[in-house]
């Protein structure tokens, strides 16, 4: 691997669990960068406050950033981690939301890896790889690798990453893989369940990309449309759709 560090004045304190969920669904809103949203429903059975959901905060891309976000996670209140790039380009790196532009602690990939989903589970970070089914395991302040692991699935690629505990306090990682399936996997990556997700009349939900789980919700974004949706992983039902509508900025 190659490393490239940059060190932060400030050392980067962690949140704890709750907190980190609390802030997370904010990382999928973050994705769409440059846009000012107008949230609607897609289906009209569904019922949601359109005030429930607002935009905090919108930030411009460092021009010296790839254009390809492939995953976001917050670290704490004022830094968001960034897996971002493309073969040959990929990086990963942290944003201080306080400076907007500015980005530190940045890590590139080998040419060989495109850096995909970003979590962060028991105080690691967790980076997916897009079709290699490498998962980097990396210090939460330097980002240094500290251990490569294996899906031990058979996946042509892998997009995004959150977690849970279960009611018995077991982790469980939630893995998208570029179909409308959410695959279930064991601290071993080993495969536990695959959930088909769909929207209540029974019609497919297409590439399911980026995702966060909050509260018993996961979040997730669609691959090249720009929608979130929040789905019941009980049933795999769309609970709720927000469709993103880009509006020239004033």
């Amino acid at each position: 691997m190659r490393y490239r560090f940059s060190k932060p004045s400030n050392k980067v304190i962690p949140l704890n669990r709750n907190q980190i969920q609390q802030l997370s669904i904010l990382s999928l809103l973050a994705i769409f960068v440059s846009m000012t949203f107008l949230i609607l429903s897609q289906d009209k059975k569904l019922e949601y406050n359109p005030n429930d959901y607002i935009v905090l905060r919108k930030f411009e891309r460092n021009l010296e950033v790839s254009g390809h976000t492939q995953g976001l996670h917050f670290l704490n209140s004022t830094h968001l981690i960034e897996s971002c790039g493309s073969y040959e380009n990929s990086e990963i790196h942290y944003i201080n939301l306080d400076l907007l532009t500015t980005i530190f602690q940045r890590v590139s990939l080998d040419d060989i890896y495109q850096g995909q989903g970003v979590d962060v589970i028991d105080g690691q970070i967790y980076q997916l790889t897009w079709r290699e089914r490498i998962i980097f395991l990396r210090d939460q302040e330097t980002l240094e690798v500290l251990e490569n692991r294996r899906l031990k699935i058979e996946v042509n690629e892998s997009l995004g990453i959150s977690h849970s505990y279960d009611k018995d306090d077991t982790l469980e990682i939630y893995i998208t893989n570029g179909t409308d399936k959410v695959l279930i996997l064991d601290s071993e990556f080993l495969l536990k369940q695959v959930i088909q997700v769909q929207f209540n009349n029974g019609s497919s939900v297409g590439r399911l990309s980026e995702i966060e789980f909050v509260n018993g919700i996961l979040y997730a974004s669609t691959n090249l449309n720009p929608i979130i949706l929040a789905i019941n992983l009980t049933d795999g039902y769309v609970q709720l759709s927000f469709q993103q509508i880009q509006e020239k900025l004033l």
